[in-house]
């Protein structure tokens, strides 16, 4: 770990330095632009569970939005050298915090590969390969926002963020150039957190991550007629402190995620699937560490004329402390129509069945949602 650390800090250096040195021969000033999106959502629901307490005093519709925007820019230096920035500013009320910056990153690419430092997703989650919302993007079983359902502590199939760490704490990020389809990417935070330049270095402190380290891999390929796509990444982290007593050892010092996934596209029609292990931080009353386990497959066409429909399923298993294991089951069929450029209105039905096998609770849920969002992108 510390020849990586080192070797990362060296390239970061030189990064850093060749930028600087280079400012000065810019052809053109970097010149900074904004794209983002807004997205819309409502829905219809009707829940059931099995005690009849999670129905209790809940409403059987709801709306809701995202927004985002991305302030961005870049210039390329008479010696080839790009350097650039993005920053996101998340616009989904003020309780979130997302009224401050979400990711933010500067960037130097160049022949070497890409440099990027700030707050970005490790190299595992960039290379990494969901589904998505399939046709209809606000929505989708792997997506966290519009779940318009209660899955318990599941809520939604995971298969990106692997939930152990600040998915956008600050890191470095260094991604070779692509070669014959191939993408390799490595990227290291010191531990959970955004910025440390005030302050000093922070405390260790109970349940929380450090020495965060993440590699990612893709590979397309072209066929006649269509692609396919293999991705996969391996994230480690090391626990600061457990929450145990000294005495007491709960808590698994190493957890890590491992994800999986692949695509496949041939004409109109596209076929995805992708999954994600992770060992969680508190391990189970026996001492062993704990599981959980997402996967996702879904399949889309693009009927034309601005039409498209998909199908997908997420499963989700989470081991419990009490050795007891909960489940979630999602089903949606969705459809998007494009009203014009970056412009487009979606609608999904979505199935949900929550098994609530912890011990003393009694959450049993199931649902049927219908969902009807618009989408702006610019």
């Amino acid at each position: 770990m510390k020849k990586v650390l080192l070797g990362t800090t060296a390239i970061a250096v030189a990064g850093f330095v060749a930028g600087s040195a280079a400012t000065a021969n810019a052809a053109d000033p970097i010149s900074v632009g904004i794209n983002g999106y807004w997205k819309n959502a409502m829905a219809m629901i009707n829940e059931d569970n099995d005690d009849g307490n999670l129905s209790d005093a809940r409403n059987s519709h709801a709306v809701g939005h995202d927004v985002e925007m991305t302030l961005s820019g870049s210039t390329t230096l008479d010696n080839g050298l790009t350097v650039g920035f993005s920053a996101q500013l998340e616009g989904n009320g003020e309780s979130t915090d997302s009224e401050a910056f979400d990711e933010a990153h500067m960037y130097i690419s160049g022949a070497f590969g890409s440099l990027e430092v700030g707050k970005v997703e490790s190299a595992r989650q960039r290379n990494g390969v969901t589904f998505g919302g399939g046709a209809a993007s606000n929505f989708g079983v792997n997506s966290p926002f519009f779940i318009f359902g209660n899955g318990g502590g599941n809520l939604f199939t995971r298969t990106n963020d692997d939930g152990i760490g600040d998915d956008d704490n600050f890191k470095i990020r260094y991604a070779l150039p692509s070669f014959n389809g191939l993408n390799l990417a490595v990227s290291y935070a010191p531990n959970d957190t955004g910025d440390q330049q005030y302050g000093g270095n922070t405390i260790d402190v109970a349940g929380g991550v450090q020495n965060n380290f993440a590699v990612g891999a893709n590979y397309t390929a072209d066929f006649g007629g269509g692609s396919v796509t293999i991705r996969s990444g391996f994230e480690s982290y090391v626990l600061e402190r457990c929450n145990a007593s000294a005495a007491t050892q709960t808590c698994n010092d190493n957890p890590e995620s491992v994800n999986l996934g692949g695509a496949v596209t041939f004409g109109s029609v596209t076929i995805a699937m992708d999954t994600l292990s992770t060992s969680q931080v508190t391990q189970d009353t026996n001492g062993n560490d704990r599981e959980r386990n997402d996967h996702h497959v879904g399949a889309s066409y693009n009927l034309g004329n601005g039409t498209s429909i998909s199908l997908g399923w997420g499963h989700s298993e989470v081991e419990n402390t009490d050795l007891s294991t909960d489940e979630l089951d999602l089903y949606e069929l969705a459809a998007s129509y494009v009203l014009g450029p970056g412009i487009d209105v979606q609608a999904a039905l979505r199935s949900g069945e929550f098994d609530d096998e912890t011990a003393g609770d009694n959450n049993d849920n199931s649902w049927t949602s219908i969902l009807i969002g618009t989408s702006i992108g610019f």
